[in-house]
């Protein structure tokens, strides 16, 4: 039998945070439903961990994308309502609608399927129906929704929610616009009898940008892991904290000489002598290669700048002004390390990513350990 090493990359995950974002969402929400999005392993944090630690929080409902992941919630038994927001194919309906799943329907053909196969089946699908405000992505085009809301009404075995939209920005006239156009539809909607008005149109930038908005349900993702979607603040600022740490190792050291180089490419040129330490993170466990030749690690607390092209399998670090670093030390990429941190921020300015790629790739690429506090130096 081969021994299960662990792996020279961890990524640790602070529960106790994760449940303090969420009174911050709830203080922020009110008497609304709360939707907690676990989609993409929770963003990275952990599929099952996350949204039972959400449910314990106080969620009223789960976030996900596929059918697959509602079914692992309800294996691990979280019976709480479980929203699918991707798309829908009869293959997958029957075990969604037997498992209690709820599901975003983008139109009248995935609607009409639902209702056939709860038929089937004796059960009611429960459902939103999507409206594409100005996402353009998936969802029934305001044009066309009385038509639909009356077609829909006919159909047995359907239990319809309410309705829902998704942003495409906020903070801006056209998510105002969204925002009215989907108020103006829910309106209709009601005096057509459609719908129990459990409607969603915000997320986690929605809710920092447009708060005033009713719909009785807010989806919220971002904000649960301790972060905005983007470096702009808006007019309300949530006391959030960060609950994804990412440790390496140093596992060689090299010294080079002025003349030498690093890396693929030569893209850095030594000009002093150097002092250069290898982790074993690089792009196929989500170090981003756009960060090359920018940004640090911090390694016994101290910042050594990233130099060189970061490559599949390992990263390397200049460490010439930091005493003493060994063979072994860890190197932290996201977090804290003594007095210093790298946050998430950080690494979007570094790599031209978003909050959301960065958590989503270290976090799912890399080995997680649950925990209560944060990161300490002899993780």
């Amino acid at each position: 039998m081969v021994p299960d090493f662990p792996s020279t990359n961890k990524v640790f995950i602070n529960m106790t945070a994760m449940r303090h974002n969420f009174r911050e969402v709830k203080r922020l929400a009110g008497d609304r439903q709360i939707m907690a999005m676990v989609k993409a392993d929770a963003y990275g944090h952990g599929l099952v961990s996350s949204a039972a630690n959400l449910l314990q929080a106080g969620a009223d409902s789960l976030g996900v994308m596929e059918v697959g992941e509602g079914l692992t919630l309800r294996e691990h038994g979280l019976m709480l309502p479980i929203h699918v927001m991707g798309e829908m194919f009869p293959e997958m309906a029957e075990a969604g609608l037997r498992h209690d799943l709820s599901f975003f329907t983008a139109g009248p053909e995935q609607a009409r399927m639902l209702s056939d196969k709860a038929g089937e089946l004796g059960l009611k699908a429960k459902i939103h129906l999507k409206i594409d405000t100005g996402l353009g992505r998936r969802g029934l085009a305001p044009a066309h929704a009385e038509e639909f809301f009356r077609e829909v009404k006919a159909w047995p075995n359907l239990d319809i929610l309410g309705l829902a939209t998704h942003l495409a920005t906020a903070g801006d006239p056209a998510a105002h616009a969204q925002i009215n156009a989907f108020d103006e539809l829910c309106c209709k909607a009601a005096a057509m009898g459609v719908g129990r008005s459990l409607n969603t149109a915000l997320n986690s930038g929605g809710l920092v940008w447009h708060n005033g908005n009713q719909a009785r349900i807010v989806r919220v993702g971002l904000m649960l892991y301790g972060l905005l979607p983007d470096l702009e603040i808006g007019p309300v600022r949530p006391d959030l904290r960060p609950a994804m740490t990412v440790v390496s190792r140093v596992v060689s050291l090299h010294d080079l000489a002025p003349g030498d180089s690093v890396g693929y490419g030569h893209t850095f040129q030594v000009r002093r002598p150097t002092r250069l330490a290898v982790a074993p993170l690089g792009y196929a466990k989500g170090m981003m290669r756009s960060r090359s030749n920018r940004g640090w690690a911090l390694i016994r607390g101290c910042r050594a700048p990233q130099v060189g092209l970061v490559s599949m399998n390992a990263s390397t670090y200049d460490v010439t002004d930091i005493p003493d670093v060994a063979v072994g030390d860890n190197a932290v990429l996201l977090g804290r390390h003594g007095t210093q941190t790298i946050h998430v921020r950080d690494l979007c300015a570094w790599s031209g990513a978003t909050p959301y790629e960065i958590v989503t790739l270290l976090g799912t690429l890399n080995p997680r350990y649950i925990e209560g506090y944060d990161y300490e130096e002899n993780a």
